[in-house]
């Protein structure tokens, strides 16, 4: 396979503020049903704007594990709040005003190749 990361960082650079926008695949979804923090931060992702972006990688036999941090906000209202100690669904729309998401990915380094072949 050829591929191996240590401990390997990207940052966004510093003052120089993004977006991202994300959509999960409909297997992911499968695997969150019911979960209302995966829900929140999927509708956060779909046009979120950064402060700053951090991503650590790294492989494990032959997977690339990717820890994605952002620090933003949404940039459209979203149907959650913080009730409770925890997120939770509501009818009525909440703009957040900054929200630190963290994504955690495994990936089979093949996987990777075949879908940089495509390209």
């Amino acid at each position: 396979h050829g591929f191996r990361a240590g401990d390997g960082f990207l940052y966004t650079t510093p003052g120089e503020d993004g977006k991202i926008a994300m959509e999960f695949s409909d297997a992911v979804k499968e695997t969150q049903q019911n979960n209302a923090v995966f829900d929140m931060a999927q509708a956060a992702l779909r046009d979120f704007s950064y402060s700053w972006a951090k991503i650590h990688m790294t492989t494990r036999d032959d997977l690339l594990k990717l820890t994605m941090q952002l620090n933003g906000k949404p940039e459209q209202p979203l149907y959650f709040t913080y009730a409770d100690g925890g997120i939770a669904k509501t009818d009525v729309p909440h703009r957040f005003q900054g929200i630190m998401l963290d994504l955690n990915l495994s990936l089979p380094v093949q996987d990777i190749f075949e879908l940089v072949k495509r390209f």
